[in-house]
């Protein structure tokens, strides 16, 4: 949980929302089947999984998220709740989230717009300091990041990788790495 006295570039702890998505793989025609977030308080603001409109399997992202289609089969779909999701997104004053511009751009491919909020991408502050090379970039998976600073969790889970997310942030905020 961050310190209540702490804010994220100015946010209080109930204004972030720490996102995370799993979806069907990371094309412009892939979806979201899984979407959670908790505030900055560490709460579990919202943890759905969601039905494709378009696709009926995805054995690539299957194979990392665990998320079979039988999983989904009796979810809402996101055009079905898109409004609730929206107002629920539009509560919010800032996204926080690792590699966080590949959730933000999935939830533009659902026709959810999260442009009102600021925008903290826990990344490139990590890799920053402890990233390591891999085929000449500079990088960290979120698991690495966790690892790092002792937590070990189930990843590929968005509700487990938020709270990842979250641990990582709080121990870079500590280290004044929030650069």
């Amino acid at each position: 949980m961050l310190d209540p006295k702490s804010r994220i570039s100015g946010y209080k702890p109930e204004d972030v929302i720490i996102l995370d998505t799993e979806t069907t793989g990371i094309g412009k025609e892939d979806e979201i089947i899984q979407l959670s977030g908790i505030d900055g308080y560490g709460r579990e603001v919202i943890n759905i999984y969601l039905k494709p409109e378009r696709k009926v399997s995805w054995p690539e992202a299957e194979r990392v998220n665990h998320i079979s289609p039988m999983i989904v089969s009796n979810a809402n779909t996101i055009s079905s709740i898109r409004t609730q999701l929206q107002n629920f997104l539009n509560s919010y004053k800032c996204i926080v989230g690792y590699n966080i511009k590949f959730d933000i751009r999935m939830l533009n491919q659902s026709a959810l717009n999260v442009s009102h909020m600021a925008v903290i991408d826990v990344m490139p502050m990590y890799v920053k300091h402890y990233g390591t090379y891999k085929n000449g970039k500079l990088t960290a998976k979120l698991v690495e990041a966790a690892e790092h600073y002792g937590y070990n969790y189930d990843a590929h889970d968005s509700l487990e990788d938020v709270r990842a997310t979250l641990v990582v942030l709080e121990n870079l905020m500590r280290e004044n790495l929030c650069q």
